[in-house]
């Protein structure tokens, strides 16, 4: 793929970052340090931290952080803080970045030079979770136009804004953004993400992103009826609004099928998923998302040939 778009290079556009944080004092540092001589504005939301994050952005950053809280009503809905920290910013471009994740300054500098001249709405980025003894490889929208916005109440993103408003977002192969979550607190932040889900699911039925999120969580779990009835759903929905998580799903169930030894079944769902991709092959994350086409082919190939053992989906970061 080429790297970011294929622009040429240009002057440094203005650049901005927003960030939501809670509880980050000793990850925030290596995260900000590098990136700040590259950054023309930046805005932080804290939506409800104790261990002095707040002041720590103040005394070490000079950063005053806006302070929200999350509403428990609203499922601990994160986008309206997210939405005002990006509304803070009046640069043209925007980077969002998390206290655990990291980016080259080197990097992100070559890329402000192309973003003048670029015709995209947005970018694309690989984004590699490092846990204890493995990554995953996966991509993030995280570097786009002023005046998108983040939907969705959990797991919200920007390339629903982007899609939604018929707009177009590239592949940038040189802006890495290394993900390091913290291992202690993955199970008891699943959890936390599993009711958030099931408070969403419950109030917007029909953001099938949700569907997927809940479906896999309980797939990961070994929770059988929810996993699938939550991945019916969304594969069912061959939603245009949300293309990537209706295929996610189409993987995880032939999964579930051909775990069982049912041939047919896995078969058909394969084919489901084939017929859909083709309907949404145009789609900008579908174009760049480079696991999902060939594990389809593969996929189908096995089962095509009983090979149901080889039927496996890659793992999600979730």
């Amino acid at each position: 793929m080429p790297a970011c778009g294929d622009v040429p290079v240009s002057r440094r556009a203005r650049l901005g970052l927003a960030m939501i944080v809670k509880d980050e004092i000793g990850r925030l540092g290596a995260c900000l340090e590098p990136l700040l001589p590259l950054l023309d504005e930046v805005s932080i939301v804290d939506t409800g931290s104790t261990d002095g994050t707040v002041e720590f952005l103040r005394s070490s950053f000079g950063i005053t952080a806006r302070r929200t809280a999350l509403d428990a009503g609203e499922c601990f809905d994160k986008t309206p803080a997210r939405n005002a920290a990006l509304a803070r910013l009046s640069t043209e471009w925007i980077l969002v970045v998390d206290a655990d994740e990291r980016i080259s300054p080197d990097a992100l500098g070559d890329v402000a030079k192309r973003l003048p001249d670029s015709p995209w709405a947005g970018y694309f980025c690989p984004w590699i979770t490092h846990r204890v003894g493995d990554r995953l490889e996966d991509y993030k929208l995280a570097l786009f136009r002023r005046g998108f916005t983040a939907r969705g109440r959990v797991h919200e993103n920007m390339q629903s804004d982007l899609r939604a408003r018929g707009a177009r977002a590239a592949w940038c192969a040189d802006l890495v953004i290394d993900h390091h979550p913290d291992a202690q607190r993955r199970d008891v932040k699943r959890e936390w993400y599993r009711q958030r889900l099931e408070c969403a699911i419950r109030k917007d039925p029909g953001w099938i992103r949700y569907h997927w999120f809940r479906g896999y969580i309980a797939h990961r779990e070994g929770d059988a009826a929810m996993a699938e009835a939550m991945l019916n759903i969304a594969a069912a929905s061959r939603s245009g609004q949300f293309p990537v998580e209706c295929l996610n799903a189409h993987l995880v169930l032939a999964e579930r099928h051909a775990g069982r030894d049912d041939r047919d079944g896995t078969a058909r769902i394969l084919a489901a998923a084939a017929d859909f991709l083709s309907t949404v092959a145009e789609d900008c994350e579908v174009r760049i998302n480079f696991r999902l086409p060939p594990w389809i082919r593969h996929a189908m190939d096995a089962a095509r040939e009983g090979r149901l053992d080889e039927v496996r989906s890659y793992e999600f970061a979730c």
